[in-house]
C-alpha cells in the first residue's frame, strides 16, 4: 500500500488494513483500446518466441545438435 501511495494513487480502506482496496478512475475509450492493443502486442511477441523456439528445436533435430537453451 505504500508504493501505491508513493505513485500518487489513492487507498481507501474497509474495516482496517486487511480490507483495504484501491480505487481506480472508470475506463474511458482511450485506456480500453490501450488495454485492447497491448494484449494484441503481447500475444504477437509470444506466437513469434515460440514458433522461434519450434523453428530452432527443428532444425537442431534435422542437423542431428543438441537443442541449446538459454538459462
Amino acid at each position: 500500500m505504500r508504493l501505491t501511495q508513493k505513485a500518487g494513487m489513492r487507498v481507501e480502506y474497509a474495516y482496517g488494513d486487511a480490507d483495504a482496496y484501491l480505487k481506480l478512475p472508470p475506463a474511458n475509450s482511450a485506456t480500453i483500446v490501450e488495454e485492447t492493443a497491448n494484449e494484441q502486442w503481447a500475444d504477437f511477441d509470444y506466437a513469434l518466441k515460440e514458433n522461434f523456439k519450434r523453428s530452432n528445436d527443428t532444425w537442431s533435430w534435422l542437423l542431428g545438435k543438441p537443442v541449446v537453451r538459454p538459462t
